[in-house]
């Protein structure tokens, strides 16, 4: 029989599957089927028995049903860890961080907000720090809201100050294109604030939001209201994108388009309704209500 520690010493599992602390994990959630560093060990077991059960993978004695149901980290995160909004990275394996830590892995296991079949990820920004300095990703040629996304970012923080949010009524879309053999689609709808009309990549860091998935339509009734922050509401720019959801293959995109917010003469509590086409994609438009809500006195 496989004993426990052979599974361990796999390179997946040989780190923690939550904060990848670099020391061997001594303890597993059984469950689950994933190894665990110390620290991300007890935030499961605070967690109940009913989300997480932990167990030594030194002290305590495994049966073979245990060992035989344990997935690995790989298996674990691909299922847990396929939607994880860049607001939300790994937290690290210092102790500095051990609000941040809870805070992930309840959103991780408990809420399941990162997982392959959570439809929506319209996440606040966490309420701790992770204490860290984030390496800003590789802009990417074909880079997009839902791929890889430049931040500004020092230490987990935006380096600027917002002037406002706007309030986001996703009301619905019409005449959406076809994604999908069965001539429908599955249509969602990423927002994201930047300072740059022709770059979608480069957004404000954490300042972006997904609307929930409308299934099997080409005609979705969201009514949604999402918030996303403003540095300067006569420069800044909206960049709205609209994917279809898969559960096995790649999203696929369906159009975007970008409003520039000095264009409508936004003021505080003002709103404008707008009914968008989409671009790059052959047909489908957007309506939405905006309203500007100013942080300034």
């Amino acid at each position: 029989m496989t004993d426990i520690l052979t599974i361990r010493s796999q390179p997946s599992n040989s780190v923690c599957c939550d904060c990848e602390s670099k020391d061997l994990p001594t303890w597993a959630s059984t469950n689950i089927g994933c190894f665990l560093c110390i620290q991300c060990s007890g935030v499961h077991r605070s967690l109940g028995t009913h989300i997480s059960k932990i167990k030594s993978l030194t002290l305590d004695l495994w049966t073979e049903s245990e060992v035989a149901s344990m997935k690995g980290n790989l298996f674990v995160n691909q299922v847990y860890e396929a939607n994880v909004p860049v607001t939300y990275p790994k937290p690290l394996s210092s102790p500095d961080v051990n609000d941040y830590r809870k805070e992930f892995i309840k959103a991780k296991y408990e809420l399941k907000a990162f997982s392959c079949d959570k439809l929506s990820t319209s996440l606040p920004t966490p309420k701790f720090k992770n204490v860290c300095k984030e390496e800003k990703p590789e802009k990417k040629k074909g880079s997009n809201l839902r791929k890889t996304m430049k931040f500004n970012r020092v230490e987990g923080r935006p380096t600027t100050e917002f002037e406002g949010y706007l309030t986001i009524k996703l009301k619905c879309g019409r005449n959406l294109p076809s994604r999908d053999i069965n001539g429908k689609s599955d249509p969602y709808v990423f927002f994201g604030v930047g300072p740059d009309e022709n770059d979608s990549t480069n957004l404000y860091a954490g300042q972006v939001v997904k609307s929930e998935v409308q299934k099997k339509t080409l005609n979705p009734d969201w009514n949604q209201e999402m918030n996303v922050c403003v540095v300067n509401v006569d420069s800044d720019v909206l960049h709205l994108e609209c994917w279809d959801w898969d559960k096995i293959t790649y999203d696929d995109f369906m159009g975007n388009y970008h409003i520039r917010l000095k264009d409508h003469n936004l003021r505080h509590n003002q709103q404008s309704s707008f009914e968008v086409n989409l671009e790059n994609t052959e047909s489908g438009s957007i309506s939405m209500d905006i309203r500007f809500h100013s942080l300034k006195n």
